[in-house]
C-alpha cells in the first residue's frame, strides 16, 4: 500500500522482468533492527504481518544469478476522526473526536485549520471543538509523530431563513 498501516499486513510480490520468481529469499527487517525471512513461493508473494510498530521497514531479496534488490516502506498509524455534526452549519460547535485504527482515543494530537488561527491539541478524551464562522471551504489537517496525516475540507453550510405572510398569498 503506499500507506501502510501499523497493524495490518504488506503484500510484497517478488518477480523478474514480469514473472513471478519463487525461491527467492526475502528479509524483512523492522524499524527496531529485528529481520525476518521468508522463502517465496512459485507465486512470488508474500504476506507479512509483522507491521507492529511505525517507522521504516527495510526489504532485501536475494537468489542465485539475480542480482540482489532491495525497497523500504514505511508503516504509521492512522485516524480515524469522528466529526459532529457531519454536516455542520455556521452557528453549529463542530467536535472533532480522534482516534486510532483501533478505534483507540488519540490525545495530544495537532489539530489546525488553514488559514485561520485555529490550532490546539486533542484533549485526554481526544476531542477537540471549533467553530467555523463562514461558509466556506476549510482545510482541516490533523497530525502526531507516529502517525499518517490526517486531511480533510469541511464546508459549514450558511443559515437560509424564509418567511411567508398569509398578506402575500
Amino acid at each position: 500500500p503506499d500507506e501502510a498501516v501499523v497493524g495490518n499486513a504488506v503484500s510484497i510480490q517478488v518477480s523478474s522482468r514480469g514473472s513471478s520468481l519463487g525461491a527467492a529469499k526475502v528479509t524483512i527487517t523492522k524499524p527496531d533492527g529485528t529481520p525476518r525471512e521468508y522463502l517465496t513461493p512459485e507465486s512470488g508473494r508474500i504476506t507479512y504481518d509483522d507491521v507492529n510498530i511505525p517507522g521504516e521497514y527495510s526489504i532485501r531479496v536475494e537468489k542465485d544469478r539475480y542480482n540482489p534488490g532491495g525497497k523500504k516502506f514505511n508503516a504509521n498509524n492512522k485516524f480515524n476522526i469522528e466529526i459532529t455534526p457531519d454536516r455542520p452549519t455556521i452557528e453549529d460547535i463542530t467536535t472533532l473526536i480522534v482516534k486510532n485504527q483501533k478505534y483507540d482515543i488519540v490525545s495530544d494530537a495537532s489539530v489546525s485549520v488553514e488559514g485561520t488561527n485555529i490550532a490546539g491539541l486533542t484533549d485526554p478524551s481526544g476531542k477537540f471543538t471549533l467553530k467555523l464562522t463562514e461558509p466556506q471551504a476549510y482545510n482541516l489537517q490533523i497530525s502526531k509523530d507516529g502517525f499518517w496525516t490526517f486531511k480533510k475540507t469541511i464546508t459549514p453550510l450558511g443559515i437560509l431563513s424564509m418567511s411567508i405572510s398569509s398578506n402575500d398569498i
